[in-house]
């Protein structure tokens, strides 16, 4: 069967424990930390999972729903990705008046904050009100290249899912599909 996981090479303990949150009989966290070297497949292993969580069957692969979050254009994904030096306090707090809508067509919003290790530090304090105090329908999706580098209260407050560098064999295999 098909999967929004399927593009993700070598990150199968990665895959694992996103396919299980997913489909767990628990609460489903509403923080989570992606960190890895640049090339792992930070930005993939994100979408897949924001699809997996906005696709009633947990990722498919096929859905709309699924199509549209790969591509980012899901009504219900948000996805921050500053251009400048840093993730400045005005990002983060339109980001968390986002945060506060309703679903639109889906069961949760995603928000996504690509590299939040440039999180200044007033961004970085109003993002941990908002993760400390979360809304319902409502999970944060943080990548970072160098985990160590974001806020020991915010990496605290989130599940981490390390992604590993793929193998050149791995790669090669990939590239002669």
């Amino acid at each position: 069967m098909k999967s929004v996981f399927d593009d993700l090479i070598d990150q199968d303990f990665a895959v694992a424990t996103l396919r299980k949150a997913l489909t767990g009989k628990t609460n489903l966290p509403h923080a989570w930390i992606f960190s890895g070297p640049q090339g792992c497949g930070l930005d993939s292993a994100i979408l897949a999972f924001s699809a997996g969580l906005i696709c009633v069957n947990n990722g498919c692969g096929e859905c709309s729903d699924c199509q549209n979050v790969i591509l980012g254009v899901h009504p219900d994904l948000e996805i921050l990705s500053t251009s400048g030096l840093s993730i400045k306090i005005d990002e983060i707090r339109e980001l968390i008046e986002k945060s506060n809508w309703a679903p639109s067509i889906s069961k949760r919003r995603v928000l996504v904050i690509k590299e939040a290790e440039r999180l200044t530090e007033a961004a970085s304090n109003a993002l941990l009100r908002a993760i400390e105090e979360p809304n319902d329908n409502v999970v944060w999706l943080l990548s970072s290249y160098t985990a160590d580098s974001l806020s020991a209260t915010i990496k605290s407050r989130c599940n981490m899912v390390r992604l590993k560098s793929p193998s050149l064999e791995s790669i090669t295999n990939v590239l002669l599909k």
